[in-house]
């Protein structure tokens, strides 16, 4: 994933209880799926691959279809859907309340990315943020 100056990226992630005797999990949603299962905060997470996109294409599009395939494989596994995630996740950040006491916490993001003096690095700014 190559970030350009102005560019504006959106970012979503959950964690929920899933009866696990330890830890819980979590995935980021947007902008690419990715699965977490040490009970990883959805802030912790947005803030890690905001800045890990600062990095001149340090996401490659291998690295996405790997995560991606990883992702879909431990659904499959642990029996979640990735349309109920994401729908859950809305549903929360509308104000709903699906999956009731069972969600931890989710978090949007809209942040813009732009240039600095070094034409690897980038830096952004978030636009706006909802938590449930």
């Amino acid at each position: 994933m190559t970030i350009k100056d102005g560019d504006i990226v959106e970012f979503l992630a959950i964690s929920w209880n899933d009866g696990w005797d330890f830890d819980h999990p979590s995935a980021l949603l947007k902008p690419f799926y990715e699965v977490y299962e040490d009970g990883v905060d959805p802030d912790r997470i947005i803030d890690d691959v905001t800045g890990e996109l600062c990095y001149k294409d340090n996401i490659s599009e291998k690295d996405f279809k790997e995560k991606f395939k990883f992702f879909k494989s431990e659904c499959k596994w642990r029996g979640w859907k990735i349309e109920t995630l994401e729908r859950v996740a809305k549903n929360r950040l509308n104000g709903g309340n699906m999956w009731k006491t069972k969600i931890r916490s989710v978090l949007y993001q809209k942040v813009k990315y732009f240039s600095t003096a070094d034409p690897e690095v980038m830096d952004c700014r978030m636009l706006e943020e909802k938590k449930a």
